[in-house]
């Protein structure tokens, strides 16, 4: 087939079978009969439903699809297919696969401080009241009490950590058995590693790419930000003020 500003001209061998006429952005087609598009799809131009759907982009094609595809092509053939059974194309395993989402619902633990999950937000756009830009959540599992801890630095996390275990040590009389994060570098280092090998807790790392895991404390950052974003909204504040908020709730929620 060959298209020119004006029209276009369908031939086989030279010789011409159509010819069309441009209107506006569509080829009409003049002089076309069902028995010559019949003849351009002869057997050999024919080929197997495999082959078909890679043509059209690895679209499914069963019986359903080919019957409207036959309804809309004239000539539209399909043989016999050479697999005896239906295989899965891995190309549509690749192109076309998502991650499922976690079904499964989580037990909580009997008593408090079994499970912290912690987690950062930042940086922040604009500095706190004493230069931070940070904060981090410790949310005990089985409770739910929230615990918000300013940062200048990320580096200063692990301060906070120690802070925090003494405080709801002497609050409740009880250790914390596990401590759950998202794996990043200013929870795997080598110090706080070794802190919490001596101290007894199991740290657990989440997988990389996967919030869903760390859910609870991805759930607290939200809540936080939805509030940070309900004040500048009943304010009137500019958003170029919302990291200054931001860290200014964290003051009151604390």
């Amino acid at each position: 087939m060959e298209f020119t500003r004006t029209g276009c001209v369908v031939s086989k061998h030279g010789i011409e079978n159509a010819i069309g006429n441009r209107q506006g952005n569509v080829y009409f087609l003049s002089g076309l009969q069902e028995t010559v598009l019949a003849g351009l799809t002869q057997s050999k131009y024919r080929t197997t439903k495999e082959i078909w759907h890679q043509c059209i982009g690895h679209r499914s094609l069963n019986l359903q699809a080919i019957e409207n595809i036959k309804k809309s092509v004239i000539g539209f053939k399909v043989l016999p297919s050479t697999q005896t059974t239906e295989q899965l194309c891995e190309v549509c395993a690749q192109g076309k696969q998502s991650r499922g989402y976690l079904t499964g619902k989580r037990e909580k633990f009997d008593e408090i401080l079994e499970t912290i999950h912690r987690d950062i937000c930042g940086p922040m756009p604009c500095v706190g009241l004493m230069g931070e830009k940070y904060y981090t959540t410790f949310i005990d599992e089985r409770s739910g009490r929230t615990t918000i801890a300013l940062l200048k630095q990320k580096s200063e996390v692990f301060e906070r950590f120690k802070e925090y275990k003494a405080k709801v040590k002497r609050e409740t009389g009880k250790r914390i058995k596990n401590l759950r994060c998202d794996g990043g570098g200013e929870y795997t280092g080598h110090v706080f590693w070794r802190y919490l090998q001596e101290e007894g807790i199991t740290q657990q790392d989440t997988p990389p790419y996967t919030p869903e895991h760390n859910s609870i404390a991805e759930r607290a950052n939200r809540t936080i930000m939805e509030m940070v974003r309900c004040m500048l909204f009943d304010s009137g504040l500019g958003q170029e003020l919302w990291g200054y908020v931001a860290l200014t709730a964290v003051h009151i929620i604390n």
